[in-house]
């Protein structure tokens, strides 16, 4: 049988202890994140890739590499989640406006698009459990 994934990631706690941490949950929070959809989209063959490459890629391309990976990560969710018969209401191309959104408004639009992240893996993670013999 599979391991569980985390169905209650929330926005809020990931900001308030990224600050008072200094990033370092931040950083583990998303490795979660990442491993648990590699899990959860398997059967795609496709793989999302680590934080490393993720923070490299972004400095060198001012941020636009975070943007596709965020959406990138979003757009497997959501064809694993048809799969699994889930609705996902966040289309990947406005999640990219909402981050594209952000350069012009001080970043505060790309935090909405990181929520909409965490809710998609949410519903994923209810259904996918569901599909492995986790019902609470």
């Amino acid at each position: 049988m599979q391991e569980r994934i985390k169905t209650d990631r929330s926005i809020w706690p990931y900001i308030f202890l990224s600050i008072i941490t200094l990033g370092i949950y931040g950083i583990w929070y998303l490795h979660k994140l990442r491993k648990d959809v590699n899990i959860m989209c398997m059967n795609d063959n496709k793989h999302t890739p680590d934080l490393l490459v993720l923070c490299i890629l972004s400095v060198l391309t001012c941020g636009i590499y975070s943007m596709i990976w965020w959406c990138n990560m979003h757009d497997r969710m959501r064809s694993t989640a048809k799969e699994l018969g889930v609705r996902v209401e966040q289309t990947t191309s406005n999640l990219m406006l909402l981050f594209i959104g952000a350069y012009f408004c001080l970043g505060i639009l790309s935090w909405v698009a990181i929520h909409k992240v965490f809710t998609t893996a949410n519903e994923l993670a209810v259904a996918y459990n569901r599909s492995n013999g986790h019902y609470t």
